[in-house]
Order: structure tokens, then sequence, then C-alpha cells
């Protein structure tokens, strides 16, 4: 196993939450280095050409159903779409933990008794995971350095800025 899957390995780990479990097999499954690095990279991109959406619609169905608001077992789930079932069961469960993760407690998942359940609906649950998935880009401090203060007279407000031709115009 190389350096770089090993810190690939972390970050998806320190990132999507997957238990040891996982990490196991991932050390343990003789492969390529090329081949470990890209079952890692499948890792770290757990939503990428997964619709999710469409699995929680059906989660959330089936929790209302046949399971009465109770557990759903997953593996139901799992067989009633093609999609999910080319993947393989696994790769199936790794989302799962994933999505549990980027969804901050709104997904329950028992991987024991291989069952989920939703805590609330799905399109609040995909604004979560599409929020922790893409956060919004805080505003860059400015350095001391990179500040410039434009005094525009006696009791007026000075004018803060980084950009040199604000500077040019105002004065």
């Amino acid at each position: 196993m190389t350096v770089e899957a090993i810190i690939e390995l972390h970050q998806a780990v320190e990132q999507f939450g997957y238990p040891l479990d996982l990490l196991k097999e991932v050390f343990c499954t003789i492969e390529t280095p090329k081949g470990k690095l890209e079952r890692i990279r499948r890792l770290q991109s757990p939503t990428q050409g997964f619709d999710y959406k469409a699995l929680l619609d059906d989660i959330w169905k089936r929790q209302g159903s046949e399971s009465k608001n109770d557990l759903v077992p997953y593996k139901h789930v799992y067989q009633s779409n093609p999609a999910w079932k080319a993947a393989g069961f696994d790769d199936f469960q790794n989302k799962l933990i994933a999505l549990e993760t980027l969804a901050e407690g709104r997904i329950l998942l028992n991987l024991d008794q291989r069952e989920i359940v939703l805590r609330q609906e799905p399109t609040r649950i995909v604004e979560q995971i599409e929020a922790t998935l893409h956060p919004l880009v805080e505003p860059k401090m400015l350095d001391s350095a990179e500040i410039n203060i434009l005094q525009l007279g006696v009791g007026k407000t000075p004018v803060i800025t980084n950009a040199p031709r604000l500077l040019k115009a105002k004065h």
C-alpha cells in the first residue's frame, strides 16, 4: 500500500466515519497499488454516481408503510434497485455509512441488524448532506498588510479596502 493511499484512506475515514471493519478489509485485501487507490478514492466520493435522493425517498416510503415508522431492513432496499445491486452490497453499505455521517444525526444506521431509519424527511436530509459536502465559503479575512484605510474627511466613516483602484477613485 502506498503512502498516498494511506493518506487518502485517512482522509476518507476522517470525513465519512467509516468503521474499523472497513479499514481492515482495505488493508488486508490483496490488490495492485493502483486498484487499492481506486477503491479508496471511491470511499472518498460516496455520493458520486449514486442517486442517494432516490434511496432516501425509497427508505422514507418503506418507513411510512411496511415498517410502520420503525427501522427498515436496508438489504430489501438494496435488492429493489438494479443499479444498487450492480455496485455490490458492500459498496452500497459503505455509501449508507457515509450518508449517515454526512446527514449529521438525521439517519440512524444499525449495521449489525442491517437496518436504517430516517429521523427527518428526505428533503431535509438531502439539504444537510449537500451543506456538508459543499459548505459555504467563509469570507477571507484580510491580512493587516493588505488593508488600506481611506479617510474621507472630518466626521465621515473610513472605508477599509484592499483594492488600490478604489483608493484612487475615492481620493
